[in-house]
């Protein structure tokens, strides 16, 4: 079935891990991965840093057998079992979708072709795609939409900030830092947007440090260049772990969907930069999924800030479609 479970964080992936048959759960992050596997003691979470004696010693315990894996290690975990013992759910199915069409191309379709292997496979997300849009294999499955009587929307307070989303950021950061006793996120799609961020926050305030931020961006060759160039190699990433909770926390797209931060007081911010091509895009998607992220504050007031980008409002209709054509 395609399931659209209505709200985030409900617990849908939790009933998974802790109900009674096999399961194998897939996820579109090793931090995601990481993060539940670290909740569950008897759940294993697959990566590619996951060794295969790991593997071997874990289907020997005596425990109805959960994994969490990663897209990618699907292959290598079923060369271990037989997926006609398990079930499957696809975690945060959006973000499959997504990815199968511009990210992990052979990896998305491929996950989508085994499915057919499993005992039963569940497409999970709360932030549905039109089902019109979804791969033909998933639109002939059953579709299941939870509807939550006492379900609250969140409040977005949002503003648009023109060009000084830099400074905002820095303001909003230290208004909270020294006016609250609240842990502050502030989800921000831009390792440029973060790195200066970071960077003039340090030097403005001279109370702070690398010890007070957590960096929750996927650690990736052009992440670690663009980081070192801004901050020097004193940098680290953060990996989104119950009790590793900071003051200071910035999160990339990488946590926007399927993570849960377990802070007892947050204060939360949305930026929006459309300098960045990677947050020119609708984020009505992205709000629902961020409010979520907090298991211990669901429906914590969220602030948002944005920019617009005025290049292409500047053009004439036929100059914006000779631009996108050339682009293409």
């Amino acid at each position: 079935a395609y399931i659209n479970k209505g709200i985030t964080g409900c617990g849908g992936t939790t009933l998974v891990l802790t109900n009674d048959k096999p399961y194998v759960v897939a996820a579109h992050s090793k931090s995601m991965v990481v993060n539940k596997a670290s909740q569950h003691p008897n759940v294993l979470g697959i990566t590619g840093d996951t060794k295969d004696q790991e593997i071997v010693d874990y289907l020997f315990r005596n425990i109805t057998k959960k994994f969490i894996v990663t897209y990618d290690s699907i292959p290598r975990l079923l060369s271990f079992i037989n997926p006609q013992d398990y079930h499957l759910l696809v975690d945060e199915v959006q973000v499959l979708i997504r990815y199968s069409g511009v990210f992990k191309i052979k990896v998305c379709n491929d996950l989508l072709k085994r499915t057919n292997n499993f005992k039963t496979v569940s497409y999970l997300t709360a932030t549905p795609t039109h089902i019109k849009y979804l791969p033909e294999d998933i639109q002939t499955l059953d579709y299941v939409e939870y509807e939550w009587e006492d379900a609250v929307k969140p409040i977005v307070r949002h503003k648009y900030v023109g060009n000084q989303i830099s400074t905002k950021v820095i303001s909003y950061i230290l208004d909270k830092y020294f006016n609250t006793k609240d842990d502050i996120f502030v989800f921000y799609n831009s390792v440029n947007g973060v790195a200066t961020t970071i960077k003039k926050l340090l030097k403005s305030e001279p109370k702070l440090s690398y010890n007070d931020i957590n960096i929750f961006f996927a650690e990736s060759k052009n992440n670690t260049k663009v980081f070192e160039k801004h901050l020097g190699k004193c940098f680290n990433y953060s990996i989104p772990l119950k009790g590793k909770e900071k003051r200071i926390n910035f999160v990339s797209s990488m946590g926007f969907e399927g993570i849960d931060f377990y802070n007892e007081s947050v204060s939360v911010l949305i930026v929006s930069d459309s300098k960045y091509r990677s947050m020119r895009y609708d984020v009505s998607i992205d709000i629902p999924q961020i409010v979520g992220r907090f298991r211990n504050v669901p429906c914590t007031p969220v602030d948002f800030i944005w920019s617009t980008y005025t290049d292409e409002a500047k053009m004439t209709e036929e100059e914006f479609i000779a631009k996108v054509r050339k682009d293409e």
